[in-house]
């Protein structure tokens, strides 16, 4: 009996994700938010007006949406590790430095 032996030919990966990127761009712009509100805070004395608070929420929840999205294409196999990467470390950055400043506001205030 000839038996050829198979030949593991993996596909080549796509070298980025689009996807990922957004992601840990749209984290990125949560974390800019997040300083520029605390050092707007700061200046003020603590007397920011509620919109500061409202536009910090919904930062926050950007950071969120981007990181359950980076963690959704960190499964995906077909592209480059380091852009999968890329779209879940800092997804989670943020997503870590929001929910401590929120619980460390609510242990203080």
């Amino acid at each position: 009996m000839n038996r050829r032996k198979r030949r593991n030919t993996a596909e080549p990966k796509k070298p980025f994700s689009t996807k990922a990127y957004v992601a840990a761009g749209v984290a990125g712009g949560s974390l800019v938010i997040c300083v520029g509100i605390l050092l707007w805070s700061v200046s003020v004395a603590g007397n920011t007006p509620p919109l500061a608070g409202g536009i910090s929420f919904l930062a926050m929840l950007a950071a969120m949406v981007s990181f359950f999205v980076g963690a959704g294409i960190f499964r995906d196999q077909t592209y480059n590790k380091q852009s999968r990467l890329m779209g879940l470390i800092v997804p989670s950055f943020a997503f870590v430095v929001w929910i401590s400043i929120y619980v460390a506001g609510l242990v203080i205030g």
